[in-house]
């Protein structure tokens, strides 16, 4: 026994000692790093750099596990010498195998992470054969066979706008190969061309292809799994649900013990992760510019933001007809028909025989650039400026045709079928087929409610409007028209100082973890943030926007019919009621913060919360609903059924009304109301939602009436 004892602790000597050499690498790693930041350097010192976390973490959790099994051998030494002693006392025995039972439960906790297996599935995605997709399955030949890697596990298609690789992953995944499968969204098709698709493809394939990324592919893995062990939901907490709540305490200290430390340290290992990530993201851009060329791999990173932005306009037009009951069966062509609704000035009309040379252009520019801790893509304008210096040249044999023609109708229309399957599902209704005239009408109707006619007129209302005191504003001297181009960009620019502000505030709070704060092409620490210097900023601007509001509200007063100006006066309060709701001393906004702090603590598949957190959740609750029940009380009605899109949101609204007034039993001294706690959650969310449109239908009111 003494051997055995010695044996655990000259391990955990040599671990502790393997330990603070790991972090003393860091230390040096991260000092070489600053100094070859973005060289040919910089990826294999983030590799390096990754796989010392990981080995630190490893080491620091075999730590725990010598740490159990030194415990375990201690209090059963003991336990066995309280017998052989002579007649041990109760207490004595109680209490050391109280801590016994702590000691094996802190291993079975340890142990069982290492078996959790993770399943990245999807209900959308829509498995094809070479033999339905001939000419896409040549396309990923033609990849593979040029960047000597594997072919894909599994292909399949969704909807979405883009493509990534996935796997599923376990703990023995670090050490076995990984079959990787592909997942092309048709929504990249719109627009593009099949060179431009080959190249995103060329980009997923790009981080498996290399030598260097099959270590930066190992790693994802290992941080996969670390990830699983840290935030648990394994058989061992469910299990834990079922033991006698004696049991249920003594493991709930067993894995006190070991969850703060598991988590400090993952967050160390995920940082070190995002920066070789985004080393990883350039070197298969790198890859994709090699095999497509520069300017079309440059052209498609630039198309993906717009085709984002109009994926989800579409599904919003979707979503409506859903819980009508509708669908219109051409997912693509109602894609097509709501492009035509929602061009943006900022967001150009794209087209697959022509290349995107610029990202779509901003109302203003950011002065801020922060590099998030565990962020795993760099900004965009580093990949394109990434790409350009490379100027890779496009093959001879470019395919310029579009990317519709690599997959034929029939696929897509099986998997525009799964989509409209799932909205169903979703909104618990059999959808029927409109035609096209139907669908027109509904995504016309949607953009007149979401959209102001005037692009200029938008421009000043899209945003909050600082119009404090309406009756002030409104004896304002009339001058020139303010509705000029010029004061739209000094708007913009007084909306991205404050979000710019507010980020550099996160960023001095510790509310975002950032590797690199970048301020004016300068790179700050978080202790020496330009606060100052972005705060004067931000007032100087602030002047300027509340000067050109209060203008704009004078003039519209002044032009306007006597019998009109009372309406105009009143939109203008209310939208400024909207505004108080929703800021930072408004009772949505005190809905939301709870709302937000309720679904940190929540396990959302589960529906509980760990036991030491349960009265913590339960606080949280109580003041969730008491919140929603004042604001629902101290709500304009008449205002919010505006915002609502059909009779289903009218009668949404008055569900939450109604619900206000109930007193659901959340939880027993035992447990969560599972139900009751969700309900409460889509309540609440409903509600913070519905009111942060309130303020939209105030602001068409106003152009309304100056049209």
């Amino acid at each position: 026994m003494t051997m055995t004892y010695g044996l655990i602790v000259w391990s955990f000597v040599g671990l502790a000692g393997l330990l603070a050499f790991l972090f003393l690498s860091m230390g040096v790693l991260a000092l070489v790093r600053r100094l070859v930041h973005r060289s040919s350097v910089a990826f294999r010192i983030s590799v390096v750099d990754a796989l010392v976390r990981i080995a630190a973490f490893v080491v620091f959790y075999l730590l725990l596990i010598v740490l159990g099994a030194l415990l375990l051998v201690f209090f059963g030494t003991c336990l066995i010498s309280s017998f052989d002693s002579g007649k041990p006392s109760l207490r004595g025995i109680v209490m050391l195998g109280l801590l016994a039972l702590t000691s094996v439960l802190f291993g079975v906790y340890l142990v069982s992470a290492l078996f959790q297996y993770r399943r990245d599935e999807s209900p959308e995605r829509v498995e094809v054969t070479r033999a339905e997709c001939p000419r896409l399955f040549a396309l990923l030949d033609g990849l593979v066979h040029r960047m000597g890697c594997s072919f894909p596990k599994h292909v399949y298609l969704t909807t979405d706008t883009n493509a990534c690789v996935f796997y599923n992953t376990g703990f023995w995944n670090i050490f076995l190969p990984v079959r990787k499968n592909l997942e092309v969204g048709l929504g990249l098709f719109v627009g593009t061309s099949v060179g431009e698709v080959e190249g995103v493809v060329a980009h997923e394939f790009g981080h498996f292809a290399q030598s260097s990324m099959k270590v930066g592919s190992f790693v994802s893995v290992a941080v996969t799994v670390i990830r699983n062990i840290v935030t648990g939901g394994g058989w061992f907490d469910r299990w834990m649900e079922h033991m006698p709540g004696v049991v249920a305490m003594v493991a709930a200290l067993a894995t006190l013990l070991a969850r703060p430390g598991s988590l400090w340290l993952y967050e160390l290992v995920d940082g070190g992760y995002g920066r070789l990530s985004r080393q990883m993201e350039f070197d298969a851009d790198s890859v994709a510019a090699r095999t497509v060329g520069s300017d079309v791999f440059a052209s498609v990173l630039c198309k993906l933001p717009v085709l984002a932005e109009a994926q989800e306009a579409h599904q919003s037009v979707v979503g409506q007809l859903g819980r009508k009951g509708q669908v219109f069966p051409d997912y693509f062509e109602g894609r097509r028909i709501v492009d035509g609704f929602s061009t943006k000035p900022h967001a150009p009309m794209i087209s697959a025989d022509s290349l995107m040379t610029e990202p779509a252009r901003v109302l203003a520019k950011s002065r801020v650039k922060v590099i998030a801790r565990g962020e795993s893509h760099p900004p965009l304008e580093d990949r394109l400026a990434n790409i350009r210096g490379l100027a890779f040249a496009a093959p001879l044999d470019r395919e310029r045709s579009p990317a519709w023609e690599l997959v034929p109708p029939e696929i897509v229309s099986r998997v525009t079928d799964r989509f409209h399957e799932l909205v169903g599902n979703a909104c618990e209704k059999k959808l029927d087929p409109v035609g096209r005239e139907t669908f027109v009408a509904v995504a016309r109707e949607s953009f007149a409610k979401a959209r102001i006619a005037n692009p200029l007129l938008e421009r000043f209302f899209d945003r909050q409007v600082l119009v404090l005191d309406v009756d002030k504003a409104v004896r304002v001297p009339v001058g020139e028209n303010p509705l000029t181009a010029a004061n739209a960009d000094t708007l913009a620019r007084y909306d991205v100082a404050k979000q710019d502000y507010e980020l550099l505030m996160s960023v001095k709070l510790g509310a975002v973890k950032a590797d690199r704060v970048i301020y004016d092409g300068r790179t700050y620490s978080r202790k020496n943030l330009p606060l100052k210097e972005q705060a004067d900023c931000l007032l100087a601007l602030e002047r300027e926007a509340i000067a050109i509001d209060e203008a704009v509200c004078a003039w519209f007063y002044a032009h306007l019919e006597e019998a009109d100006r009372p309406a105009l006066c009143q939109a203008y309060r209310d939208m400024m009621t909207c505004w108080q709701k929703n800021g930072a001393k408004g009772d949505v906004k005190a809905v939301s913060d709870v709302y937000d702090q309720l679904v940190d603590l929540l396990d959302t598949e589960r529906q509980t919360v760990e036991k030491d957190a349960y009265k913590e959740m339960c606080r949280r609750i109580d003041t969730l609903f008491a919140r929603l029940r004042d604001s629902v009380r101290a709500a304009d009605f008449d205002l919010l059924r505006e915002t609502c899109d059909d009779n289903d949101q009218q009668t949404t609204l008055e569900e939450i009304r109604n619900y206000a007034t109930t007193e659901p039993t959340f939880y027993t001294d035992k447990q969560l109301n599972a139900d009751a706690v969700q309900a409460l959650l889509a309540t609440a969310a409903t509600w913070t939602s519905g009111n942060r449109c309130a303020w939209w239908v105030c602001a068409r009111r106003i152009c309304n009436l100056v049209e």
